[in-house]
């Protein structure tokens, strides 16, 4: 069984995510966080559990994608992991590409 967690992974609960580390059959999602969570946790919480484990959009974010994106885009992440959490992971999960 594969497991999106929304939220970064529990909502406002953020610090027990880290509990899910290593769990190779679990994702994360970024929707509806973003707002509410400071950009160093949010930093942390990718780098400790993997950037190839989090999407952007899985779980319809509540705010519009206008506004969500540069939240996002505002936590400087590398343009690989840009990358990664907004397409490639996706991909490779639900194999929507031949790469």
């Amino acid at each position: 069984m594969v497991l999106i967690a929304a939220h970064f992974g529990g909502y406002s609960e953020w610090d027990n995510c880290f509990d899910y580390k290593g769990l190779k059959n679990v994702y994360f999602d970024t929707s509806s966080s973003l707002k509410f969570l400071d950009k160093e946790k949010a930093v942390k919480l990718i780098d400790e559990l993997g950037p190839e484990r989090f999407m952007f959009g899985t779980d319809y974010p509540m705010w519009k994608y206008s506004d969500e994106i540069p939240r996002f885009l505002n936590l400087g992440l590398s343009d690989e992991i840009n990358e990664l959490i907004f397409s490639k992971n996706a991909e490779k999960l639900f194999k929507l590409s031949d790469n």
